[in-house]
């Protein structure tokens, strides 16, 4: 399934290319972070991305959404066993809601994809972290995954997720909302509901791209790839406008 390509703005990291859960209760503080060099932007976005996105906000919002509209897709760059990894944004994300989305809260987006690229996610215990306070969090688990007959699909109202697997590896599913009926009704209080699905698209999850859920996305994480295996991965949760 080919969707199209999202803008990820990252004052920390930006780097051309052509096309391409659980929330736990504890918390910690985080560890100390790895350093990541950022890249110089290029092209029609240098002064956007020399000004800063949260400087940029005060500029008109329509000036600055073609800005972002017209921005190559970003690549986050992790340091994984002592080596710099590339993390692509996934094919499914609904790239014209991250633009909605993000212009809503620019500040608050880029702090979680500077933890995403720089936290030390590998030595981090499962267990919430805090970030913005209930605006931004982190919750780090360890799971074994899931027979695609047994798994679930799920949706969210007041949080957006960005899910990225640590180690291991997994298929999530996806479709729209549209597509899905309630089984279990939303629970406000852990902000989900699970529905049923009839037809959807499983991707691969690993250590080289990450995922983004907003409410109209039904997914259902955790799905065995080949046989069931461990996988530990972290959750960003972004309130949402």
């Amino acid at each position: 399934m080919i969707f199209p390509l999202l803008t990820l703005p990252l004052i920390f990291i930006v780097t051309r290319f052509g096309s391409e859960a659980n929330c736990c209760t504890d918390q910690r503080q985080i560890p100390g972070n790895h350093v990541i060099s950022p890249a110089a932007a290029s092209g029609n976005n240098e002064q956007f991305m020399e000004n800063g996105f949260e400087n940029a906000e005060a500029k008109n919002k329509k000036s600055k959404a073609m800005k972002f509209e017209k921005n190559p897709v970003s690549k986050v760059t992790r340091v994984i066993g002592g080596k710099k990894t590339t993390v692509k944004p996934d094919g499914s994300i609904d790239r014209a809601e991250y633009i909605r989305q993000y212009n809503e809260n620019p500040g608050l987006w880029n702090k979680a994809f500077e933890f995403l690229a720089t936290a030390d996610l590998e030595n981090m215990s499962p267990g919430r972290y805090e970030i913005a306070g209930n605006d931004l969090y982190a919750s780090v688990d360890s799971y074994t995954t899931k027979d695609i007959e047994t798994a679930r699909f799920e949706a969210h109202r007041r949080y957006a997720d960005i899910q990225y697997v640590i180690s291991g590896e997994e298929q999530i599913g996806i479709t729209g909302f549209d597509k899905a009926e309630i089984t279990v009704p939303y629970n406000e209080s852990r902000d989900v509901m699970f529905l049923k699905v009839t037809q959807g698209d499983f991707n691969m999850a690993t250590q080289s791209n990450f995922f983004v859920f907003f409410p109209g996305d039904a997914h259902c994480p955790g799905v065995s790839v080949t046989g069931h295996s461990t996988v530990k991965k972290v959750v960003l949760k972004v309130r949402i406008q």
